[in-house]
């Protein structure tokens, strides 16, 4: 309870305690028993940053004893840093399981080209907020026909950069492949 800022709570009913102080209570008591095997459903969900982040250290310490950790979450950046094996779950069937960089690999070598441009303008890739996005397997094709793009429309290029496929891209597209 020291560790997660509890013990001077440890009189306190549990009903005046906020959502991220019962998330970190939580996570105390599962570690009581000092278990071989420990099921976690999102641990970090309702925890300002820090505290999720110390959820997080803690979780790759208890692993590197040689404890089983069983982690569900939602949040793909956060089983992508925490997980060496993925399962990726719908309608109660495991669809895809594999290391993280295994389960990125199912998206087929693409490679997101973000562009920001100086105006909106009408442009080929997905549009996400002030950027567009396109997915291509040549990247340098691509950011070529993004600046003849930016010639030809007289717009500038305020960002551009390229990223491989995440984990929640390849959960997306294994989903999506499979609905």
């Amino acid at each position: 309870m020291k560790e997660f800022s509890l013990y001077e709570r440890r009189n306190s009913k549990v009903s005046t305690f906020s959502k991220g102080m019962k998330q970190k209570l939580m996570f105390c008591i599962s570690m009581i028993c000092e278990p071989d095997v420990l099921f976690l459903d999102e641990p970090t969900s309702g925890l300002d940053v820090a505290s999720a982040r110390m959820i997080r250290m803690k979780i790759l310490e208890i692993a590197d004893t040689g404890v089983t950790v069983f982690f569900t979450s939602h949040n793909m950046d956060e089983v992508d840093l925490l997980c060496n094996r993925v399962a990726i779950i719908k309608d109660g069937r495991i669809v895809a399981e594999d290391t993280p960089d295994g389960i990125k690999e199912l998206v087929g070598g693409s490679v997101a080209v973000e562009v920001r441009f100086d105006r909106n303008v009408d442009f080929e890739g997905k549009r996400i907020g002030d950027r567009y996005v396109v997915y291509t397997t040549d990247p340098n094709e691509t950011i070529c026909r993004i600046v003849e793009f930016t010639k030809s429309k007289g717009v500038r290029i305020v960002s551009i950069n390229t990223r491989s496929p995440s984990l929640e891209d390849a959960f997306l597209k294994i989903l999506g492949e499979m609905a």
